[in-house]
């Protein structure tokens, strides 16, 4: 009798309260993570929980049980308030690369899909949302990923950085945790002078490492705020980067948010980890060309655009001898813009080609620059012209629309015509978006990044450098298509440049891969040599990545060579261990002088120190760096500008800089020393 009276009183109080039993819940797999999907009670999926396949780590719960999600849905995905219906549930299937999920909800009359993809062995998955109309909608804002994260533990800490400079942002997640990252226009542009960032962040405790990257070209924004043990996460798309339109029965695909699961908190490991799956998806996404960590020659801060054949002559007689990997034709070697082949005026026939043929011959791969989005055109515009359009005064030219052509076939056949002259590495750059682009915001950045996919796959051995105006538009797309990334304009010269090229290089290896990140020497000859040491320490400036050289070599003295050749011995050997992507670092604060970079062999066994010291040392500088190095061994410490070899035991070194000299270094090796 009594529990007929519980059941009773059960029933009454779902039918009084408006429950409804729990829908079925799913879950997906794939050795390293386990996903657990669920459907509220209005019909909202969302991830109910993310935990490890292998060890007892759970890295969150949506403590939100999808409201986050539900509230963004009925406020602001389309003018005014909307209703929320449930429409399905999860459905599970697969592909070569990626176990898959997706729900379907409907907001009044059109319909909200999330899609789940787990990548086979990999502990990263990625959510992305599709919306379909049955009639004409306009949306407002769209979602991109809505939740509360809950985790095991209180003691976390939210990473992210600054656009362009990089540096590096750094808070515990409290209840005074109130977080807005945002961009405009492209993904990392510091924008009418707003300060922007990069659409990455990292969650970190003393028990796991979670990393969020943002695979879209476009604006965007994420709001993070917090309290104890929980981060409530709302990225979206702002009403002015959506733009968006759609005619009865259209589907559009949002931005897609990666993340990147892991129970190692050791940041050097963990980063590493990180890039490598993030690497790892990419190259099964995507043909990855192999590039190594080169040493790159452009012309631009030499000569910009003003290129002839006496010029590339005086340059590549050098090659052989500074052993360049790459030599990048950028700005200026073209007829014009939308006329891809090289300047009739600047070359006499054949010597353009000539001088690609005897970089080729000489081992090295050859590089040219193009915009392709912009070409040259008079009123009446053609159809392909966007409305109502940007002009670039430096090209003559104007943007395309990129819905308005077939943009994918558009861009496999500017590759063929770079690749048929010679180029095997191609660098992208300058502005790709209008304000007010004829087809709208989310679909203009659709269909360029599907006109760049088609380019990557049709040309799966041509590296990709992406440049955007300078480091304007890095973001998980660019990043997975290209294989290096120019991080940031700039055309000064000598120590001040040095400074900047150190800070730029640690803050974008926090969530680039170390070769990833390009720095450069900038006109070497107008560079002051009142030391040695001021060179080398420029050169050095870039080796947390991978270094360029922009000047007119033929103008370099024989002292300035002697030391660069040098130099570049020393990177080559730095990269050795570099590859291993192991770099252990403290980005320099305000009051900070001495920056020890170091990196580490995966075995931890060598390790390669770059010491650098950002005020001048006018007295000896001595500093002792407890590495990550198997502790109980030998190792041979040699200081490169000393030239003096010693052996030492365990993992404690003391390195040190003499009167004057801005950088060091060293390099320590268990083999050697046995």
């Amino acid at each position: 009798m009594v529990k007929i009276r519980i059941l009773i009183s059960l029933i009454f109080f779902s039918i009084l309260f408006g429950c409804s039993p729990q829908p079925k819940v799913e879950n997906i797999e794939n050795g390293k993570l386990h996903i657990e999907l669920s459907i509220n009670k209005n019909g909202v999926p969302y991830i109910a929980e993310v935990k490890a396949n292998d060890t007892p780590t759970s890295y969150f719960t949506d403590l939100s049980l999808g409201e986050v999600l539900q509230n963004r849905l009925s406020n602001n995905l389309l003018k005014g308030h909307a209703t929320v219906k449930p429409l399905s549930g999860w459905e599970l299937s697969e592909d070569s690369i990626f176990i898959k999920a997706k729900a379907s909800v409907l907001v009044n009359d059109c319909a909200f899909t999330m899609h789940v993809n787990l990548a086979k062995e990999l502990p990263v998955f990625t959510v992305y949302n599709t919306v379909q109309g049955k009639s004409e909608i306009e949306i407002k804002e769209f979602p991109v990923f809505g939740t509360e994260l809950s985790f095991s533990d209180s003691s976390r800490v939210v990473n992210w950085w600054k656009a362009l400079d990089y540096t590096p942002q750094k808070e515990p997640i409290t209840s005074d945790t109130h977080l807005s990252l945002n961009s405009l226009v492209h993904s990392s542009d510091n924008y009418r002078n707003v300060t922007g960032n990069v659409p990455y962040w990292t969650v970190e405790s003393p028990s796991s490492f979670m990393g969020f990257s943002l695979a879209w070209c476009g604006g965007w924004r994420a709001s993070l705020n917090g309290k104890r043990g929980v981060l409530a996460c709302d990225v979206y798309l702002q009403e002015e980067e959506t733009q968006l339109k759609l005619a009865s029965g259209e589907t559009v695909k949002g931005p897609e948010i990666s993340i990147f699961c892991s129970p190692v908190s050791d940041p050097v490991t963990a980063r590493k980890s990180w890039m490598g799956a993030r690497s790892n998806l990419a190259s099964r996404l995507y043909p990855t060309p192999k590039m190594g960590i080169p040493f790159i020659y452009n012309h631009w801060y030499s000569v910009r655009s003003n290129l002839s054949s006496e010029f590339i002559k005086n340059q590549v007689k050098w090659f052989d001898e500074y052993g360049f990997d790459v030599f990048m034709i950028d700005d200026g070697w073209y007829r014009y813009t939308g006329a891809w082949t090289s300047s009739t005026s600047k070359f006499e026939p054949g010597k353009f080609d000539d001088a690609i043929q005897t970089v080729h011959q000489d081992g090295s791969m050859v590089g040219l620059w193009s915009c392709p989005q912009y070409i040259r055109a008079k009123e009446p515009f053609p159809e392909h012209i966007d409305q109502p359009g940007v002009y670039s005064r430096n090209f003559k030219s104007w943007l395309v629309d990129y819905n308005a052509m077939d943009f994918n076939n558009f861009m496999v056949k500017h590759l063929d015509t770079l690749e048929n002259q010679g180029a095997n590495w191609w660098k992208y750059d300058q502005i790709f978006f209008s304000e007010n682009p004829r087809s709208g915001k989310m679909k203009s950045v659709n269909a360029f990044q599907d006109g760049f996919i088609a380019a990557r796959k049709s040309h799966p051995k041509m590296i990709f450098e992406a440049c955007q105006g300078g480091g304007k538009m890095i973001n998980e797309f660019t990043d997975q298509i290209s294989q290096i990334h120019w991080i940031r304009d700039g055309n000064r010269t000598g120590y001040v440049h040095a400074l900047a090229n150190i800070h730029e290089a640690l803050g974008a290896v926090g969530f680039l891969e170390p070769q990833k990140v390009q720095r450069w020497t900038n006109r070497i000859d107008e560079t002051e040599m009142k030391t040695p040491d001021l060179l080398k320490f420029y050169c050095r400036s870039c080796m947390i990545g991978t270094w360029g050289i922009s000047t007119d070599l033929y103008k370099i003295s024989n002292a300035q060579r002697k030391i660069i050749l040098e130099e570049v011995k020393n990177y080559r050997r730095i990269n050795e261990i570099k590859k291993d992507k192991l770099i252990d670092f403290n980005f320099p604060g305000e009051y900070v002088s001495l920056v020890p970079v170091v990196f580490y062999s995966n075995d931890y066994t060598k390790a390669a120190v770059l010491l650098y010291s950002l005020t001048p040392n006018e007295k000896q500088v001595k500093f002792k760096i407890k590495t990550k190095l198997i502790d109980d061994n030998n190792y041979e410490f040699y200081d490169v500008d000393a030239n003096k070899r010693v052996t030492v035991k365990g993992n404690t070194v003391e390195v040190s800089l003499r009167p004057g000299q801005s950088s060091g270094i060293f390099f320590i090796d268990k083999s050697a020393a046995n």
